[in-house]
């Protein structure tokens, strides 16, 4: 009986669902629904191989493309809408008022607001 080499996976969450398989990226390519009774039901993920430069290229090819459509504060406005109910936002404006201070954490899209923590994105 042959032992099979155990393989190292990593799913890699900050960055458009990214899979590793032994260092090696995977991309998403699709993702099979099925409707159940008038809901979908996510299935399973379809991965394919692919590299950095490919990846680093769409988000490029994207952004470049979108970003002179919008600004910043629409951008921020709309994340914040999504994400926040008003009465979390009012908390944060607190916090603002009673010291100011806001500082950007570091490795991801957040901040530290007075004593408050605000993630925008994930």
């Amino acid at each position: 009986m042959t032992m099979s080499k155990e393989h190292k996976v990593e799913v890699d969450l900050t960055s458009g669902n990214l899979l590793f398989i032994d260092g090696v990226p995977y991309v998403s390519k699709k993702v099979v629904k099925e409707k159940i009774d008038g809901v979908t039901h996510f299935r399973k993920a379809i991965y394919r191989k692919g590299n950095k430069k490919e990846i680093d290229a769409i988000f490029k090819k994207i952004v470049d493309k979108i970003k002179s459509k919008t600004s910043k504060e629409e951008l921020l406005t709309e994340i914040l809408k999504e994400k926040y109910s008003l009465y979390s936002l009012e908390g944060y404006a607190r916090e603002i008022d009673k010291n100011g201070e806001v500082k950007k954490q570091e490795g991801c899209i957040g901040f530290k607001i007075g004593k408050k923590y605000m993630q925008l994105l994930g």
